[in-house]
C-alpha cells in the first residue's frame, strides 16, 4: 500500500475515524498498533517479522538497561541497541 494510492486514503480515513470515536488514551494506542501492523502486513509479509524482531530486541535490551548496574554498562547496552550511531559521549 503506498501512500499515493486510493487504498492508502481509504484505509486513513478509516483508522482516523475510528481514533476519533474512542475516548480512551489505551484503546486509540492499541487501534495505531493493529493498524500501522496491518499496514505494514499489507505492504510484505516479511517486514513484520522484521518489526517483530526489532521490537522484541528492544524490549529485553530495555530491560538489561534497567537491570545494569554502572552507567558503563547502560552506554554499551543503549548504544548496542542504537547501532553505535552517535555514541560518542
Amino acid at each position: 500500500m503506498l501512500f499515493n494510492t486510493l487504498d492508502f486514503l481509504i484505509f486513513f480515513v478509516i483508522v482516523v475515524g475510528l481514533i476519533g470515536l474512542f475516548k480512551f488514551r489505551k484503546f486509540q494506542h492499541i487501534l495505531i498498533i493493529i493498524s500501522s501492523f496491518y499496514f505494514i502486513f499489507y505492504t510484505d509479509n516479511f517486514f513484520v517479522t522484521i518489526l517483530i524482531s526489532i521490537i522484541f530486541l528492544h524490549f529485553y535490551i530495555g530491560k538489561e538497561i534497567h537491570k545494569a548496574g554502572t552507567v558503563f554498562r547502560k552506554k554499551t547496552y543503549f548504544c548496542t541497541s542504537k547501532g553505535f550511531h552517535n555514541c560518542n559521549k
